[in-house]
């Protein structure tokens, strides 16, 4: 009875332990797919999580994340949680047509932000593959900004003109990834320029870089040049380009701004404007033919640029002439004017500003004969101003005791005595480096 009884209870309990090995199997991929579940949905919130205070990090402080560490396109930065894991960010903005914008046109066109967080990716293609069984992302856009803005006016650069084949050859920077175009202007009896709808004959120059040919040009052709939004097919001002084979246009341009127009014309030796006249710092101009003369004047200011050369090598005669009637008058740093001329009936270089200013700090002008500046204030500073035969003369153009004229010399480079006028009039400062002004090298301090 006994042993039946021990019998009884071990087949009760393997019969119990048969069935707990059999629950548990049915039970274990229950529990397993509990827990695979809970772990998506845990990754699931953790990359929504993720896209949305990245879209409002985007938003409130756009610059801490438009920049080449973070907006890289479709190559993810990858943040690691407090956890250990790792999820894939990609930040990204579109035009109106879905197409991802590069880094330099966000502002420059119409655009909504695209965030999106992917966690699982193990090969960051942004695709759930068969070996990754978590993958889990999220996908969020931003409402759409308006930009209206125009494209900049391009930056264009005079290289040659083949007068035989007609073509006139430039260098034109844009923005990063616009484009160019070329459109035939027209002027009128003001000095007004205006663009028209017809594109002139131009192509790009199977040189590298930015470089443009125009077909088909002639003197007395105008032309306006365009920067191209490609995204909006917005257009920027004209930058107009008058052809003037009169002038010595592989000598560099000259630039006339006039009314917020910007007109680009070659070197010549008689220049006009209106508006302001600048000397870009690519022109090396030499006038070596029949005309004895440089004759520049912008009503509104002139400016010789930096490294820029003007000079006239005339057989013993002739004159630079350059004038304001209401504006400064500028000769840069390095800038260089010069004339051999040494006739007597001629005066060499003469400066002329009656209402504004002249500044020549750290520039070179040299004549044959007379050298005149004459202004409300003159600027000479590290200067360098010689004559080989003729006076050096810096007339200030006031006469009021009370507003003086200010003329600014130190370190100013003199072969001669120059002569300030009227003294009663004018106030000189600092101390010439070699030669003297009005007999006298050292003067008061200059202010700063």
């Amino acid at each position: 009875m006994l042993k039946n009884s021990r019998g009884n209870t071990l087949i009760i309990v393997l019969v119990t332990i048969s069935i707990l090995l059999m629950a548990a199997v049915l039970l274990l991929p229950s529990l397993s797919q509990r827990e695979s579940t809970s772990e998506r949905v845990y990754h699931n919130l953790q990359v929504t999580e993720m896209a949305n205070s990245t879209m409002q990090s985007l938003l409130t402080e756009p610059k801490t994340l438009l920049n080449a560490a973070y907006y890289t396109g479709s190559t993810p930065f990858i943040l690691t949680t407090p956890d250990g894991d790792k999820v894939d960010v990609y930040i990204m903005a579109k035009n109106e047509a879905g197409q991802t914008l590069p880094l330099n046109l966000i502002n420059a066109v119409t655009h909504y932000f695209e965030v999106s967080a992917v966690y699982g990716d193990s090969n960051h293609n942004k695709t759930k593959d068969a070996d990754e069984k978590f993958y889990t992302s999220k996908t969020i856009s931003s409402n759409k900004k308006v930009v209206e803005t125009n494209p900049q006016k391009p930056s264009v650069k005079f290289i040659k003109y083949l007068e035989t084949a007609k073509d006139l050859y430039f260098d034109i920077t844009t923005e990063p990834n616009f484009i160019v175009k070329i459109y035939k202007a027209v002027k009128d009896s003001n000095e007004k320029y205006t663009g028209t709808s017809t594109l002139a004959s131009f192509s790009r120059s199977t040189s590298t870089g930015s470089k443009y040919v125009v077909h088909n040009a002639v003197s007395g052709n105008i032309f306006c040049i365009k920067s191209v939004n490609p995204y909006t097919n917005m257009e920027s001002e004209c930058v107009f380009f008058e052809l003037n084979t009169e002038g010595n246009l592989n000598d560099g341009l000259v630039i006339k701004i006039i009314n917020g127009q910007t007109i680009y014309e070659g070197v010549g030796p008689e220049l006009y404007t209106q508006g302001k006249l600048i000397i870009t710092s690519g022109v090396q101009y030499t006038q070596t033919s029949n005309k004895d003369y440089i004759n520049y004047s912008g009503d509104l200011g002139v400016t010789v640029s930096t490294n820029a050369l003007l000079s006239l090598a005339s057989n013993g005669h002739g004159t630079i002439n350059i004038s304001s009637s209401q504006g400064n008058i500028v000769i840069e740093g390095n800038a260089t004017i010069n004339t051999d001329a040494n006739s007597k009936k001629d005066s060499s270089i003469t400066l002329t500003a009656l209402n504004g200013n002249i500044i020549i700090d750290n520039s070179i002008i040299t004549g044959g004969r007379d050298i005149t500046f004459n202004a409300k204030n003159i600027s000479a500073s590290n200067a360098k101003v010689q004559s080989d035969s003729g006076p050096i003369s810096f007339i200030i153009n006031s006469s009021s005791t009370s507003n003086k004229g200010l003329i600014k010399v130190p370190g100013l480079q003199l072969n001669q005595n120059a002569s300030a006028s009227p003294t009663q009039y004018l106030t000189i400062c600092g101390t010439v480096a070699t030669g003297s002004v009005n007999g006298q090298k050292t003067f008061v301090t200059c202010a700063p």
